[in-house]
């Protein structure tokens, strides 16, 4: 095959190249469609392990909040009961006081 040249090959500390695109580069310019197929097979599996990884987080950190907000949710409706059954002992006690009056 023909050769590609070298001069192409970007360097480590070269911004906005990710690691796996300089691997790609360098398989392709060592000679051999196996090679580069093979990087970028890898390339793809990387990308795909990140994508799962993000996506477990997110529904992780999703979770969580909706387990928060259900708690919270709980908490809030548990104080409204609890001041509903106060509410409703007031209103007998004044109820029973007003009858003892009259």
């Amino acid at each position: 095959g023909s050769m590609v040249p070298r001069t192409l090959t970007p360097t480590w500390d070269d911004p906005g190249v990710p690691r796996n695109v300089v691997v790609t580069t360098i398989s392709v310019a060592g000679g051999g469609a196996r090679d580069s197929h093979n990087a970028y097979a890898d390339f793809m599996r990387d990308i795909i392990k990140k994508q799962e990884l993000e996506a477990l987080r997110f529904f992780q950190k999703a979770h969580e909040d909706r387990s928060r907000l259900l708690d919270d949710r709980e908490t809030r409706l548990v104080e409204m009961a609890e001041s509903a059954a106060q509410a409703a002992e007031a209103h007998e006690t004044y109820r029973q006081e007003q009858f003892k009056e009259a």
